[in-house]
């Protein structure tokens, strides 16, 4: 079966490098541009196991962080670090939450994306 599935990752090494020289805080993450993975996958495969093999294989040569993986629209096999408010493209920050909205992620989201850091409505079902 066909699936595109968007991958966000963050460089490992330029990530730690920014958080070492203090320009970022804990909660704010280097990121690279969002991946957009189209392959077929065996047909028993859940999105869960999609998602999960997806985010094995991008972190395996230890260079990358998967910082978020979905296909968009579908709640299954979502998932997001929790831990991340703000992300930056090297150039300006954005806020997670709302990156996530504009890839037109469904998954479940922290509740501390609803706080000051965000424009996200109070009402959103999915917020855990």
């Amino acid at each position: 079966m066909n699936h595109k599935i968007v991958v966000i990752t963050s460089h490992k090494l330029k990530d730690q490098l920014m958080h070492a020289a203090d320009v970022f805080e804990s909660f704010k993450v280097l990121m690279e541009e969002p991946v957009l993975v189209d392959a077929d996958f065996k047909n028993e495969m859940t999105l869960k196991q999609i998602s999960d093999g997806l985010k094995e294989a991008f972190e395996k040569d230890g260079t990358h962080r998967v910082i978020a993986v979905f296909k968009p629209f579908v709640v299954e096999g979502a998932w997001c670090d929790q831990s991340i408010i703000f992300v930056s493209n090297g150039f300006q920050f954005d806020k997670f939450y709302d990156l996530l909205l504009r890839l037109n992620y469904s998954g479940p989201l922290p509740r501390r994306f609803l706080d000051e850091y965000t424009t996200a409505s109070t009402t959103d079902e999915r917020v855990i």
